[in-house]
């Protein structure tokens, strides 16, 4: 079997698991298996027996239900430990994927010589709070990367779970797990990576992903980092890394955190963003903007021009925020 698709579900939102399913069943390859795991028990009995169904009719649906209410990093570890797929795609309740999706990672798995690529990254047209066609990437498309000479994979990686497969083994055999109070998608994506020794970064768009306004604090999109740089200082990988991990990092800071914020259209929210990073970081700023040469290929020129003139940046958002 190639994929395991893992999704964790609470049924809140009437439809949304369904929107995926129909997704996942309209997909022109078979090579695959769904593990939905139900993280709310107090559903209605309607509902349940609509997922119960779902499973008896569906003999490539895994039905899990959780006798109260976890977490979806709980979840994924779990999907992780039943899956039978070489790779394990994670997807969120109301996202709707391609058609072609199992099709095309098939592709990529079949042009490995050696052995599985550990992690596959596809684009994504993204909905919702705002939209995009299609997710832009700096790397080259439909292009396998040795991460031992290609280290650029890690400053310009698209630090979400949702657009990628990684490989199963990997993660069982490393233990890779999502750490259940912290958020999850930079962390355990660079924990990943640190472990891989292959990426392939495909041009397909195969996921239409949802944005909305997260339920957790969205400062804990930027809280995470502290966790990677330590992480990989634990692995003594840090210093062999240190520049593309801090560019990922303060480019992340500006493009997923402030600018996801800034999308929400609460002034309140915004300028409490600001300052946080004014405050945090203005004094790191000056000294990425001098010394870290993956800066200097300015293939995100929108963010070299506001860091470049981080105070003036700062300044001129607050004003507007007023």
């Amino acid at each position: 079997m190639l994929i395991s698709f893992v999704i964790s579900t609470t049924q809140k939102e009437d439809n949304r698991v369904l929107k995926t399913l129909t997704s996942l069943d309209q997909q022109t390859s078979v090579d695959y298996e769904v593990i939905l795991i139900n993280d709310n028990p107090s559903i209605s009995k309607e509902e349940h027996d609509a997922l119960g169904a779902l499973f008896i009719k569906n003999k490539r649906l895994v039905l899990v239900d959780n006798s109260k209410p976890q977490s979806d990093a709980f979840n994924w570890n779990l999907g992780v430990s039943l899956a039978r797929g070489t790779y394990v795609v994670f997807v969120k309740e109301g996202d709707v994927l391609n058609p072609s999706t199992v099709e095309t990672i098939k592709k990529v798995s079949q042009k490995a010589t050696n052995k599985a690529v550990d992690v596959i990254q596809f684009q994504r047209k993204l909905i919702g709070l705002y939209e995009v066609e299609k997710t832009p990437s700096v790397l080259i498309e439909d292009h396998l990367y040795d991460l031992s000479e290609n280290k650029e994979v890690f400053a310009y990686v698209d630090a979400t779970i949702y657009n990628k497969a990684f490989r199963t083994s990997l993660l069982i055999d490393d233990e890779i797990k999502f750490k259940p109070r912290v958020r999850y998608d930079a962390l355990f994506l660079y924990d990943v990576l640190a472990k891989s020794d292959s990426f392939y970064n495909l041009g397909a768009n195969l996921l239409t992903n949802t944005v909305s306004i997260p339920r957790y604090s969205v400062f804990d999109v930027t809280n995470q980092w502290p966790h990677i740089l330590n992480n990989y200082r634990r692995m003594g990988i840090y210093k062999t890394m240190r520049d593309e991990i801090t560019y990922a990092q303060f480019y992340n800071l500006y493009a997923n955190f402030l600018g996801l914020i800034k999308r929400f259209k609460n002034k309140t929210l915004y300028k409490k963003a600001l300052i946080f990073v004014r405050d945090k970081y203005e004094g790191r700023i000056d000294l990425f903007v001098r010394t870290n040469p993956i800066f200097k290929e300015a293939k995100h020129s929108q963010f070299n021009g506001d860091f470049e003139n981080f105070n003036s940046f700062i300044k001129t958002e607050l004003k507007k925020n007023r």
